[in-house]
């Protein structure tokens, strides 16, 4: 993508963010984020057919920051085990208050009533979240079960999510409990029997 599109399309995103932290998601509409941009009605629809559009690709563009787990994970956590340094780097988004999270729990929120957007936001993010948490893994040690792997991988990123729902449902702050909810983390994946690679 040329950078004209790239920059029109960065102008649009941080429009939505500014829009749908103001006045939540439900309440805005695409009149709104046109009306904040630089650019024409028909230059807005032009990369996005609808809000729904919108969303999808702005939960894609903050989403895919964090896949690249092997350089991310780096900065939480020392331990030898990688699951270990991911529990660290799940709890990381927890007890901070990072916007672009802020945006996408808030989101999560206000859709859970519209069955068929969650249904393409589940299709689309936790089928890859899964995807690069076990890309991550299996590139830094040896898993004798992957099935169990992928079912540890899969409960865990629903106690995530539910903690980090609550976290804004109910303005709850975790950093007094950070040490009980990596524990916690951890205790999902206990009986995954890993080695380190050689």
């Amino acid at each position: 993508m040329s950078n004209i599109k790239n920059k029109r399309k960065d102008e649009i995103f941080n429009v939505a963010k500014k829009i749908f932290t103001e006045k939540g998601y439900n309440n805005t509409t695409m009149e709104d984020i046109i009306a904040e941009t630089n650019l024409s009605k028909g230059g807005v629809y032009y990369y996005f057919k609808n809000k729904e559009d919108l969303c999808m690709n702005l939960l894609f563009s903050i989403t895919s920051r964090y896949h690249d787990l092997s350089d991310n994970v780096e900065n939480y956590g020392n331990s030898e085990d990688p699951i270990e340094n991911l529990c660290d780097y799940y709890v990381n988004f927890l007890i901070k208050d990072i916007e672009e999270i802020s945006i996408i729990s808030s989101i999560y929120i206000e859709t859970r009533h519209d069955l068929e957007l969650r249904r393409k936001i589940a299709e689309k993010f936790e089928g890859n979240n899964i995807k690069h948490i076990l890309e991550y893994i299996n590139d830094n040690i040896l898993v004798e079960n992957q099935e169990l792997l992928e079912k540890k991988i899969v409960y865990f990123l629903d106690v995530f999510h539910s903690m980090l729902y609550y976290k804004f449902i109910e303005e709850v702050h975790y950093f007094e409990q950070k040490d009980d909810i990596k524990n916690m983390f951890l205790s999902i994946f206990k009986d995954v029997i890993r080695v380190p690679k050689n």
